[in-house]
């Protein structure tokens, strides 16, 4: 856990899973909305981050980022997060994971 510290919905692929439909799974387990499939896309830069694992040990993570024009649910906590909306125009006051900041901006590219 990393207090004062955002990030993007986010984790493993599951055996037999496609990155896609982990990023929707993710997607709804950490905030409630329920992807669009058809309109993801996938940021074409590898983003990386150091994150602390539970067992108190450090580890790099290469992390495959899609925006998503549509979705469907309402934003609920779940046992590991606490989603909340954040103004993009104060996105610099923010301190996030590894370099999503980088990967937010580029995505707005895309949507």
């Amino acid at each position: 856990q990393l207090t004062g510290t955002y990030g993007l919905p986010g984790g493993r692929v599951e055996l037999n899973e496609t990155l896609i439909d982990a990023a929707i799974r993710e997607l709804e387990e950490e905030t409630g909305f329920v992807a669009n499939k058809e309109s993801m896309r996938e940021l074409p830069k590898k983003y990386t981050a150091q994150i602390k694992r539970k067992n108190g040990e450090t580890k790099l993570f290469s992390m495959k980022i899609f925006t998503c024009k549509e979705y469907s649910g309402y934003l609920k906590e779940s046992e590991d997060t606490i989603p909340e909306w954040i103004s993009l125009s104060d996105i610099d006051k923010y301190t996030f994971v590894g370099n999503q900041k980088e990967a937010i901006k580029e995505s707005l590219k895309y949507i």
